[in-house]
């Protein structure tokens, strides 16, 4: 434990002030060693410029890729060039590819003035969004991460307003839904995760208690598209992905019951638990992250992806640091059925994180800290290539995954 609290503060040196989180993850790390959660966001220290490159993706396709994806192709960069963008227009917005948060450096009013979320389109413009929650400073310490994120296509994004009321936009039409609020309070004790199933047929709400000592009374929402009508899920946290289709949600509590002894709840449209399937042998063989998003399900609803750290010895000078696998799990089975090292993201733990299926073979990586930047993986072989690199450092992202 004297190494994972070296190694955060060596985190926080090179990043916002993150003691309340950094602390509050220690104290929770003692009593859970396994996070299987989905999230979207990100936050992105920016000091003078932040750039976002991308590195092997910035050619829109033709061929045999879906219309609006990226293939491999020249070098693009987006810069936001030290300036505030203009603001998100009311309609006539193209897809957007990415969201992030931008924080400036240092506390207090003007640290707190200058956040904001960005979008990122595919033709490479940037919009800031003022009415959605942005991260929060109390005490000098980042108390709120806000909650944003981008739907697979990344033609609407939802987020929740200042005034607590959580928005969907249609970027291109401009309509905007809300089919609830929460008290802005409430949301100053969690960390909310947006996931969006991959045909946009549903979209789901869960909230992660940001102190585990004490748990939150926000229910976890389930949102039907079409109708806008919603219903309460068994669980506040975590929904762990949305699928396609009707295909049973997959959710679960790291907190719920001990070590070895946690379940994979499938729930049904309707809140009702269809099953629970025991998932002691992956509690038992990972550690936990202090930053949720380590798990994605596949469109088909058949799959599950997480990102788990094996328990390592500290090394010479004390320090945790690990080497990541992603591993499958095959929802009907129950069981895992691969696992792969990926060396490349070797890191303190909870730098990566799982931001989505981008097809049936391949999950997207993100990269926090050191190696930042989105990384496709193939998740039957673990081949690895960078999608885009950040040269500022993010906390949350939410990408479109359907696009990258």
């Amino acid at each position: 434990m004297t190494g994972f609290r070296q190694a955060l503060g060596e985190i926080a040196e090179q990043g916002p002030p993150v003691g309340g989180m950094a602390e509050r993850a220690i104290a929770r790390a003692r009593r859970r060693r396994l996070g299987l959660f989905a999230a979207p966001g990100a936050t992105v220290t920016a000091a003078l410029v932040s750039v976002i490159v991308l590195v092997a993706n910035g050619v829109l396709s033709g061929g045999g890729e879906r219309e609006g994806t990226m293939r491999l192709g020249a070098t693009q960069t987006v810069t936001s060039m030290g300036r505030t963008p203009e603001p998100l227009p009311a309609r006539g917005v193209p897809a957007v590819m990415m969201a992030y948060t931008v924080t400036c450096p240092g506390a207090g009013p003007r640290w707190q003035a200058c956040s904001q979320w960005r979008l990122v389109t595919t033709d490479m413009r940037q919009f800031r969004v003022d009415d959605a929650i942005a991260p929060e400073v109390r005490d000098g310490s980042l108390e709120h991460q806000g909650a944003l994120a981008v739907a697979a296509d990344g033609r609407r994004v939802a987020y929740f307003r200042s005034d607590g009321r959580f928005v969907i936009r249609d970027l291109a039409r401009g309509g905007v839904e809300s089919p609830f609020a929460v008290k802005r309070a409430d949301l100053r004790e969690v960390t909310a995760h947006i996931a969006w199933s991959p045909d946009g047929r549903r979209l789901s709400v869960s909230f992660d208690p940001a102190d585990d000592d004490r748990p939150t009374t926000l229910a976890a929402r389930l949102v039907d598209l079409k109708t806008m009508a919603t219903v309460t899920l068994p669980l506040h946290c975590c929904v762990l992905g949305l699928p396609a289709g009707d295909a049973p949600i997959p959710m679960y509590d790291a907190y719920a019951t001990e070590v070895g002894r946690g379940s994979l709840l499938l729930v049904g449209d309707d809140g009702a638990v269809r099953r629970r399937l025991p998932i002691g042998e992956i509690e038992r063989s990972s550690v936990f992250s202090r930053h949720p998003g380590n798990t994605a399900v596949a469109a088909d609803g058949t799959r599950l992806a997480a990102l788990l750290w094996p328990d390592r010895p500290p090394d010479d000078r004390g320090h945790h640091v690990y080497v990541p696998e992603l591993t499958t799990f095959d929802v009907a089975r129950g069981a895992m059925t691969r696992r792969h090292a990926l060396p490349r993201f070797q890191q303190v733990m909870g730098e990566a994180e799982l931001l989505g299926w981008r097809d049936a073979a391949t999950v997207l990586v993100g990269m926090r800290y050191e190696r930042r930047g989105v990384y496709r993986v193939n998740a039957d072989t673990g081949e690895t290539h960078q999608v885009v690199g950040l040269t500022a450092q993010p906390e949350r992202l939410s990408v479109a995954y359907g696009l990258l």
